[in-house]
């Protein structure tokens, strides 16, 4: 006959072994990817691992934090939970300890450690993804001083709604540098890189096409004499009914939604050879102009805007791969409005970029996991924060690190 004190051991055992069980495997999650940032803090004097105090941070963003203060109460309310990852005796972390990792860790390292997880988890590789080229201003974010100064130039695979890279620069009139460098940070072999104008510059569209990439480029009056070279070529083959115009293609779409109706035409030449600067862009092969015709309480606006490409396409896919590159503002939206970030005022330079890279991470496992991605990212962080059975926290490891329930 089993004891009293028998089976109160033999569940201790259980639930032990259970401890160590999902601590080995959030050791091969997360500590995979995270172990080589370098921890800030004397060794000798820590009483929680580098690895544990990240666990709990993106946790506590998913669950609604958006600022060290935030962080630091979601640990103090949800240490039971906490404990079944980081065992029974878990207590919460001082706020100083949140304060000292996001103002003293090393951001590259941390921002680097995330796109080694993307691409060893998400993206293998970019073959045929479009790789939307965007920057995004910190606006909360000021130094001592209370000069604004971070903005920060991101690489995002538009199917996947995943980051891949980023670059951070002191001004947004700063991309036209930081551009290149982040794209020596990816493989660019037949990816499909979609840039505003900021980066429609030829070295650009050189290193692309170097790299194995094709390009499609957004054309405005930065490049002035390019730029009315196209307009006017474009201005004339209408006007002629594109019938001496080599290699044309035609596509619209209309979209009816309450009461705003939108027309989209896109035109494109395939046929470059009429612009004498041709030579001067790399791996030039397409011309592109989309029309947005937008009618709304019975007035109608027109807008006009063009575009560059390596790629030999259809006219419908590039109105798709354009009309997908501002998408990318729905990531920003969701930055600002859900995330709070133009709300975040850290005034340490690396907290404000170490906040911002828990945040995309948060944002990137919200669009890849299909339950947490149908639900979307408020509803998400909303459950995550009123639930207290576990269930959403059981949830949430799983998608981040592959713990299983428990």
């Amino acid at each position: 006959m089993i004891t009293e004190n028998e089976n109160l051991e033999s569940n201790s055992a259980c639930l032990n072994n259970c401890q160590i069980q999902k601590q080995q495997q959030l050791n091969k999650s997360i500590m995979l990817f995270f172990q080589d940032v370098p921890d800030p803090r004397a060794s000798d004097n820590c009483q929680y691992s580098l690895c544990e105090l990240l666990f709990i941070m993106l946790m506590a963003v998913f669950s609604g934090a958006n600022c060290i203060a935030g962080i630091h109460d979601y640990a103090c309310e949800r240490e039971k939970q906490l404990s079944i990852i980081l065992g029974e005796n878990f207590k919460s972390p001082s706020y100083d300890t949140f304060w000292w990792i996001l103002t003293r860790m090393d951001h590259e390292a941390f921002a680097k450690a995330f796109f080694s997880w993307v691409k060893s988890v998400r993206v293998p590789d970019l073959i045929g993804e479009q790789i939307c080229i965007d920057g995004k201003t910190l606006r909360g974010a000021i130094n001592r001083a209370g000069k604004q100064n971070i903005h920060i130039v991101h690489a995002w695979v538009h199917d996947k709604g995943v980051l891949i890279g980023q670059k951070k620069t002191e001004e947004k009139s700063n991309e036209i540098t930081a551009i290149p460098e982040l794209l020596e940070q990816l493989d660019l072999y037949e990816a499909i890189v979609t840039i505003d104008a900021a980066g429609c510059q030829k070295e650009i569209a050189k290193k692309i096409c170097g790299g194995g990439g094709n390009y499609i480029l957004c054309l405005k009056k930065n490049q002035r004499n390019f730029y009315h070279e196209v307009t006017s070529l474009f201005s004339h083959a209408r006007e002629e009914g594109f019938e001496y115009v080599l290699n044309c293609d035609f596509h619209e779409t209309i979209e009816k939604n309450r009461g705003r109706i939108e027309k989209r035409r896109v035109a494109v030449i395939g046929d470059p050879s009429e612009i004498s600067r041709e030579k001067e862009w790399e791996g030039l092969n397409s011309l592109i102009e989309v029309t947005r015709e937008v009618t709304r309480s019975n007035k109608t606006t027109i807008e006009k805007s063009y575009y560059i490409s390596s790629l030999v396409e259809s006219a419908e896919e590039f109105g798709r791969r354009i009309r997908g590159h501002w998408q990318v503002e729905s990531m920003h939206w969701s930055l600002d409005m859900i995330f709070d970030e133009d709300e975040c005022r850290a005034n340490i330079l690396n907290a404000a970029l170490n906040l911002a890279t828990l945040k995309r991470i948060v944002q990137s496992i919200v669009k890849g996991n299909p339950l947490l991605k149908k639900q979307g990212m408020a509803k998400t962080r909303r459950r995550a924060q009123w639930n207290e059975d576990g269930s959403v926290f059981r949830e949430i490891c799983e998608a981040l690190f592959g713990v299983k329930s428990f």
